[in-house]
């Protein structure tokens, strides 16, 4: 399902005065979302520990193919890494301002040979990876399936916010 809802906030007030909905193309909303998180070569990704089923949050570079698909790359000896081998999902805040995105879904660790496809969408994205650190041997590299998206842009008035569930 996909909807746009828009509120607004009273000056000091943290009470939504008003809240509405519509239905948003979904072509309109992968462009925009997309668009975006190209704009946007870091996020923060949260995992569940293996051990005590705590959350767990770190700092990651990413990339994107064009149906919202995220790749991204840890280190075999990471927390990240040993979370992500009991539970696969994933929740992950793109975005540092007024505007962000927030994404849910399940991380599968890629095999040797789809690897190609994540170093591929890495090189045409400027992210902080060097090819040094993406060629580590303990790199393992993932592939994050969308469950659900949320787009919030808070510089407008009212705020735009869509969503996409999958």
């Amino acid at each position: 399902m996909i909807k746009f809802v828009s509120f607004s906030i009273g000056l000091f007030s943290c009470f939504f005065i008003a809240l509405t909905a519509q239905s948003v193309d979904p072509k309109i909303f992968d462009k925009k979302v997309n668009d975006y998180i190209h704009k946007c070569p870091l996020a923060v990704i949260s995992t569940i520990s293996a051990f005590n089923y705590s959350s767990e949050s770190a700092l990651i570079a990413f990339t994107q193919n064009e149906k919202l698909e995220l790749y991204f790359m840890t280190f075999a000896d990471s927390r990240k890494y040993t979370n992500l081998q009991n539970n696969h999902n994933v929740s992950l805040v793109i975005g540092f301002g007024y505007t962000t995105i927030q994404y849910e879904g399940m991380a599968h660790q890629l095999e040797e040979e789809v690897v190609k496809e994540a170093l591929h969408a890495f090189s045409i994205k400027e992210t902080p990876c060097t090819p040094d650190f993406l060629n580590n041997p303990r790199a393992r590299f993932f592939k994050i399936i969308p469950k659900w998206i949320r787009y919030s842009d808070y510089s407008v008035c009212p705020a735009e916010i869509l969503e996409k569930s999958w």
